[in-house]
């Protein structure tokens, strides 16, 4: 079949025979990124013009999952030379994994860690210990699958994450199998957004920071509104404290932070206060003066700015 007028034409056309000396990954790498070959061994090779793969960030999750569990493995239980469909997430709760790959060294998976599992890797996990581990399978997008190379995910997985944050994650993943088990309302909705918090969670591990989150001065800079919530605070009042500009203060929040002073300010006053709120039964008035605010309904306008509901329903 002709290509259509107007298209790039393909570097080679081979036809596909069952003694073809290329396998179907080879061919594939014969051609423009932009034609996908759909092989027929009696008619030879039809061309169809598709769409480039498309990168997808942490802000596109929309993930649908597959299977979610949360189940006992015993001391050398195995899964030989398996070949998955989908992406897996592992989370070894207790006990030690191991996970191989043919030509390539055996990664030992510690408690505390999630195994990562593109599809289409032939491999085996197995059990070393007993132990308890946690899986989902799962797509990240609704439209395409990674298997078929319609995504990637930017940044991409490790193959194996210690995890940051252990008791809250773990949590999450025995939550999502709970959910995924149930037969509960808006059980598709919650597995979803169970499922895309644990990604982005995973993701922010997997972003690779050319250095600290942010620098000492930054860190020092934020303890200090933390500890001086009550008092004037702007980046007047930083300069001053630290010896610099509050041109340069600016430009240090927006370069590592990338948000203004002010609005860091104003969030770590109304997260002290949502604190105050919910831990001490304090009053959104007293909640605004305890943190710096001088005019409860400023306050409560910026409250409700961060976090979508004024203080007074927020409780």
């Amino acid at each position: 079949m002709e290509p259509r007028r107007g298209a790039a034409s393909p570097r080679t056309l081979l036809p596909l025979t069952s003694d073809l000396p290329y396998a179907w990954h080879d061919i594939q790498c014969r051609l423009p990124r932009q034609w996908t070959a759909i092989a027929n061994t009696w008619t030879g090779i039809i061309y169809r013009w598709d769409t480039p793969m498309r990168i997808v960030t942490p802000a596109d999750i929309q993930p649908t999952v597959r299977i979610a569990n949360y189940h006992r493995v015993a001391p050398g239980q195995s899964w030989p030379n398996r070949q998955i469909p989908d992406l897996q997430l592992i989370l070894v709760v207790t006990g030690k994994c191991l996970y191989l790959e043919e030509n390539n060294q055996p990664l030992t998976v510690e408690a505390g860690s999630v195994l990562c599992i593109e599809p289409g890797r032939r491999h085996t996990f197995c059990a070393t210990v007993e132990g308890l581990i946690s899986s989902i399978h799962l797509e990240l997008v609704p439209e395409g699958t990674w298997a078929a190379g319609d995504y990637r995910l930017a940044p991409s997985p490790e193959r194996v994450t210690s995890v940051a944050d252990f008791a809250y994650l773990h949590e999450r993943f025995q939550r999502l199998a709970t959910v995924y088990n149930s037969y509960w309302p808006y059980r598709s909705e919650q597995t979803a957004a169970i499922a895309g918090e644990i990604v982005l969670i995973l993701a922010g591990q997997w972003q690779k920071p050319s250095g600290p989150a942010f620098s000492p001065r930054l860190a020092e800079m934020i303890r200090f509104v933390r500890k001086n919530l009550r008092e004037p605070l702007s980046r007047r009042e930083l300069a001053h404290a630290f010896g610099v500009s509050p041109e340069y203060i600016n430009v240090l929040f927006r370069k590592e932070l990338g948000m203004t002073p002010s609005a860091v300010i104003n969030r770590e006053r109304v997260m002290a206060a949502y604190r105050l709120l919910h831990e001490q039964g304090c009053s959104v008035k007293e909640a605004a003066y305890a943190v710096g605010y001088s005019d409860p309904l400023y306050f409560s306008r910026i409250f409700k700015r961060i976090f979508g509901v004024p203080p007074s329903q927020s409780r």
